[in-house]
């Protein structure tokens, strides 16, 4: 096979264009494989609310309403069915662009089911606009169609800064790493976020290399303004197109090719047009956060700083008390995000990018690598910026660390490809060994790099398929686990469930393989609260369930893997737990049914994975059985005593970027604060 390159094109039948459109359509195959995993039980909390805000959005009949800051049907803030405000903490741009997919579909469904579109898709275009449930999985189409552009710009800007080869390879690696594929299957927002933090940057690029065309001040000012309208915690991607500008800047005035008069007179106009743009996408995109400011901040921005600072308690991050600020990040990126092969490599090249750094201000190069190129400069101040602010934070929810990936996987791929000699010697200067071409050392460098190129395309490739396998090829959990129970559990049984987590068994009617026998069975379901605070309230609510139930079902271990982080806040909880699965409470494991990254009959241990990795689609269940009966007083025994231990009225918040007084809540008040009671 024959490449072309920029020396000569006219020898080629394949250029690197053409294999850049094969590898961005392998990424959209493996984002929209099964996105219907779940069959539409929004088993991702974010989704839940996503779809039904979808549903509600309409266009006004009049038109003068349209942009009415209150009561307007195009507002996420308003629900037009009580006529009451709601929050919305999330992006506005990506909830209205599932909005017009699902109403382009609910037109033009009977014409594509004309021409042979199967369903259950054709359903889902059907009513779109109508159930929540289809209105989440057109989101997820509109996600990973958007993660497919982000793979295209990784190529268009590796290729802009190192050359074609990494260019392809920086987006293969993005295209089959397993966390961006993995979140394209949500209809959540932080991977619309990163795609236009990636606009911004190519924008942001070409404005570095003094391109005066019109698109490099579009890019960068359209990018800015709809990544924010996605996810408000992309602003900080403002300062990249500045950066872009100030180095422009510089080396225009230190090369004299511009008076500084003239220079700042440029810079002055292009900033003022960028910065413009970007205001105009961000308010055409997101109206609402101007016209309803202070409820958008009040109710949207607030709450979501102080949940991922940890100033509010909410129950969902606890899980994340006591971890480390930045190692937690990296390591969940390493292990499991990107697994070992890509994420080693992608650290490995930030931070070989970072040492380089210093060679691009004209101090001292480094006596082995190359000094770093304006655009490496350029990428690695974004990766500075957002992981300086994010990585502190006590909510570590993997997809936060999305904004940045492309930017890892592109100086992962950087590093490689300078390993293969694959810069050309206007950009290396300095190759590993001092390596001449056709040196025997020139070869084994060559060698030893295309050996590591293979080993991480390879891992990263073996990763996806394995969690295709072992995961998006199998039912979703809740949907095995809610068959077994309607399979076994006899009919009017009752059910202890935990609040925070979710009630099993699922509908019947969600289940691929309904009717089948027990599909209309009835079940009794109570509840009790463990993320509660260890309180003799609490104990008594726990004491009347147990005696109560007949089963006790954790569709997740959402809970009782968090709780014990916090062992003087919940020492009776932790001790509930242990009685339970060692049988002191009179129940025994029924069933259990967990999904795993599973390939050449190899299954992987998830023990330390993040809540995350495995909450929204295979979650482990555990199904346990009452054996024996055991009286209140018994429960009383076993876990009062551990009653006295507990000191819940002591959270301190869990970003030591927090000013103190964030600190000054109860544990309690912060609860309530943050439940709105």
């Amino acid at each position: 096979m024959v490449l072309s390159s920029p020396a000569s094109p006219h020898r080629a039948f394949l250029k690197p264009g053409h294999l850049a459109v094969v590898v961005t359509l392998l990424g959209l195959l493996v984002r929209v494989w099964h996105l219907d995993y779940d069959q539409g039980m929004n088993s991702h909390p974010d989704e839940r609310s996503n779809g039904f805000y979808a549903i509600d959005i309409a266009w006004p009949r009049h038109i003068d309403g349209a942009l009415a800051s209150a009561e307007s049907p195009l507002s996420p803030f308003w629900n037009a069915r009580d006529n009451t405000k709601k929050r919305f903490t999330y992006g506005h741009f990506p909830l209205y662009a599932g909005v017009v997919l699902a109403s382009f579909g609910s037109k033009v469904w009977p014409v594509l089911e004309a021409l042979g579109l199967a369903d259950p898709w054709v359903t889902h275009l059907a009513l779109g606009r109508t159930d929540p449930g289809r209105a989440l999985l057109l989101g997820r189409l509109v996600i990973a169609l958007l993660d497919t552009l982000t793979i295209a710009l990784i190529y268009t800007i590796a290729r802009k800064i190192y050359g074609w080869r990494t260019g392809l390879l920086a987006a293969f690696l993005y295209a089959v790493a397993m966390l961006p594929v993995k979140d394209s299957h949500f209809f959540t927002f932080d991977p619309a976020a990163t795609t236009f933090v990636t606009l911004t940057a190519l924008g942001s690029l070409l404005l570095l290399q003094a391109d005066r065309r019109w698109y490099a001040t579009v890019l960068a000012g359209v990018g800015m303004g709809l990544a924010v309208a996605s996810k408000f915690s992309a602003l900080p991607i403002a300062v990249l197109p500045a950066l872009a500008l100030f180095l422009q800047f510089r080396a225009a005035v230190e090369g004299q090719r511009q008076s500084l008069l003239s220079s700042c007179a440029s810079l002055t106009g292009r900033a003022l047009a960028i910065y413009g743009l970007g205001f105009i996408a961000f308010a055409v995109a997101s109206p609402f956060t101007l016209l309803d400011a202070e409820w958008f901040w009040n109710n949207a921005v607030v709450p979501q700083g102080n949940m991922v600072r940890g100033v509010y308690d909410w129950a969902f991050t606890r899980q994340y008390r006591g971890t480390w600020p930045y190692v937690y990040f990296v390591r969940q990126q390493i292990q499991w995000g990107l697994w070992y092969p890509l994420g080693i490599s992608a650290v490995v090249g930030t931070l070989w990018t970072t040492l380089r750094w210093s060679g691009h201000f004209g101090a001292r190069k480094p006596s082995l690598f190359p000094a770093a190129l304006p655009g490496e400069v350029l990428l690695l101040a974004w990766i500075v910026l957002y992981f300086g602010i994010t990585g502190s934070f006590l909510a570590k929810f993997n997809r936060y660390m999305l904004p940045i990936l492309p930017m890892a996987v592109m100086f992962g791929a950087a590093w490689l490809g300078w390993i293969c000699g694959w810069w050309g010697k206007s950009l290396s200067r300095i190759a590993p060994w001092k390596r001449r071409s056709g040196s025997w050392r020139g070869r084994m460098g060559s060698l030893w790099g295309m050996t590591l190129v293979i080993g991480v395309v390879g891992g990263s490739s073996l990763w996806l398929a394995g969690y295709i396998h072992g995961i998006w090829a199998r039912d979703h959990t809740w949907l095995t686990a809610s068959k077994w129970i309607y399979e076994n559990v006899p009919e009017n049984s009752t059910l202890l469930w935990e609040v925070w987590d979710d009630p099993l068994p699922v509908g019947a009617r969600r289940i691929s393989a309904a009717p089948f026998p027990g599909s209309d069975k009835a079940f009794h379901r109570i509840a009790w609260g463990p993320f509660e605070e260890d309180t003799r309230e609490k104990l008594d609510v726990l004491k009347e369930t147990l005696v109560a139930a007949d089963y006790v079902i954790y569709s997740s271990n959402r809970i009782y893997a968090a709780v014990p982080r916090l062992p003087a806040r919940y020492p009776m909880t932790i001790a509930y737990y242990d009685a339970m699965f060692d049988g002191s409470l009179g129940f025994e494991v029924a069933h259990q049914v967990s999904g795993q990254v599973r390939l050449l009959g190899f299954s992987f241990d998830e023990t330390g994975a993040d809540e995350s990795w495995s909450l929204y689609d295979h979650p482990p269940v555990t199904i346990l059985r009452k054996y024996r009966d055991v009286s209140a007083a018994d429960i009383e025994a076993l876990l009062a005593p551990r009653l006295d231990e507990a000191q819940w009225g002591h959270v301190t918040p869990g970003s030591f970027l927090n000013p103190v007084i964030d600190g000054l809540m109860s544990g309690l008040e912060q609860y309530r604060a943050g439940r709105g009671g």
